[in-house]
């Protein structure tokens, strides 16, 4: 017990000594591009809608898609609430959530980040899968998580998908790096006469889906945080894929129909030219757009 007691204060000296570095980090690049003003943009975020037309969908579906909600220290239920009121405010029919709903520095209680994502009440449900910092902290957690969004009906796709109306099936992929990702699993059955609506959080895998001879009506990612920093001539600064910036954000027909999120969190509160969003895609029945 005095060994476990010794390693549990040892793990959390380095806890506090990474968040010490974070937030030393975090400071000079903040005071370098701005200071508060900085931080107050980082917390800002926008509504933006679009507007499909999709092959065998039978009646029309607006979707809420959020991404990146990265519950943490910096995020808190303050801002998750803000995103729900924005959300229910558009009355979707769907809430696709594509991962990353905590990280490494998500306090202890899961509590305020269940209570105002159990909100969302769509008529077709809300379906979400898992990204890479949400395995962070450990399966232990990550089930813990699963348990409590069961209990306010949210269903958290791995490796599966399900039927919600006559015409749509929505299916989701484990996260890319950490998660055991089966995109056979995944696709390989979903039903030809119905949209299929494809959830993974990293959109590296994009190039895979047609590369392994599978499809899908729409895909929908996150991940990228739109760069999440972008300075004048130079883009985005860093972004984590291997693609670099071909998938960084926003509306993509090849290799296959695909939005790519912004999110609307993040590990610290540093976005420049990257503003956060909550994004809803109203689909209609016909001829799948070009634009």
């Amino acid at each position: 017990m005095k060994a476990e007691n010794s390693k549990q204060k040892e793990d959390g000296h380095l806890i506090s000594r990474r968040r010490f570095l974070r937030y030393v980090g975090f400071t000079g690049v903040a005071a370098l591009l701005g200071g508060a003003a900085t931080i107050a943009q980082s917390y800002r975020f926008e509504v933006n809608r679009y507007q499909r037309r999709l092959p065998n969908l039978k009646a029309p579906l607006r979707i809420a898609h959020l991404s990146d909600l990265h519950y943490n220290i910096f995020t808190g239920e303050r801002n998750l609430k803000s995103w729900v009121d924005a959300t229910l405010a558009e009355a979707p029919d769907l809430v696709l959530i594509t991962g990353d709903f905590i990280d490494h520095e998500t306090p202890g209680s899961l509590e305020p980040l269940v209570r105002q994502l159990g909100r969302l009440q769509p008529p077709l449900g809300v379906y979400g899968v898992w990204g890479n910092h949400d395995y962070d902290q450990g399966m232990a957690r990550r089930d813990e998580l699963n348990a409590a969004f069961q209990n306010v009906g949210i269903r958290i796709l791995v490796n599966e998908g399900v039927d919600v109306r006559d015409d749509l099936f929505i299916t989701g992929v484990d996260d890319l790096w950490k998660g055991e990702h089966k995109l056979w699993k995944a696709l390989e059955n979903r039903p030809r006469d119905r949209v299929c609506i494809f959830m993974c959080h990293i959109p590296d895998i994009l190039p895979g889906i047609s590369e392994y001879g599978f499809s899908a009506d729409l895909t929908l990612c996150g991940h990228n945080h739109g760069g999440q920093v972008k300075l004048p001539f130079v883009g985005a600064v860093f972004v984590p894929s291997k693609y670099g910036k071909r998938f960084l954000e926003g509306w993509f027909t090849e290799p296959t129909l695909a939005f790519v999120s912004r999110g609307l969190g993040f590990g610290i509160p540093l976005r420049v030219g990257s503003t956060s969003e909550v994004v809803i895609i109203d689909l209609q029945p016909g001829v799948r757009s070009k634009e």
